[in-house]
């Protein structure tokens, strides 16, 4: 929270960027610009170059320094449906990153249409297989359940009013707010 308020709200206006999720050690964001530094507000700069090392890392030795922020990912577009599930693209279609927290990503073919799908509602299967001890035995088992879902953990889904999706227009990342 502290990245958030005292450097994001601080040096960007929040017209230039989109939170998409926040998780304890990351944050996925939409910016409008094609770097970081393109939309600091322009009164600003001088100080946003001062203190942008106590916040992000700046070469490839501090990206290793606890409690800075590194670029670990770029894409052109991302959804995500809850905490540890996300699937980002970049604009040519090629998945970047994902990830499906209790969905075996060997066993499931994880793509960009199940994601949507989830997004716009579907409820989406998987299948997860593998070996477990059971009265000293190793049996095999398989379990299919829902795997991606439009859903906000803890809080009920009609309390949530919209995720955000982010997309590429020309060149720059753009946030779309999608109802639920």
């Amino acid at each position: 929270m502290e990245f958030y308020y005292d450097f994001l709200d601080k040096y960007l206006d929040r017209r230039d960027f989109e939170l998409i999720q926040l998780d304890t050690d990351s944050l996925y964001m939409a910016i409008s610009g094609e770097w970081l530094e393109d939309i600091v507000r322009p009164e600003l700069k001088a100080e946003f170059e001062v203190e942008n090392n106590q916040w992000l890392s700046w070469d490839k030795w501090s990206g290793r320094t606890p409690g800075l922020f590194k670029l670990e990912c770029e894409g052109s577009r991302m959804i995500a449906l809850c905490w540890k599930c996300y699937y980002i693209e970049d604009g040519e279609g090629e998945k970047k990153k994902f990830s499906t927290k209790g969905m075996s990503k060997k066993q499931n073919e994880i793509m960009w249409q199940r994601f949507e799908a989830a997004l716009k509602g579907g409820k989406d299967m998987a299948t997860n297989r593998g070996f477990r001890m059971r009265d000293r035995n190793m049996v095999t088992y398989e379990k299919t359940a829902f795997s991606l879902m439009a859903t906000a953990g803890f809080l009920p889904v009609s309390r949530v009013s919209s995720w955000f999706k982010a997309e590429t227009t020309s060149g720059s990342l753009l946030t779309q707010a999608v109802d639920c």
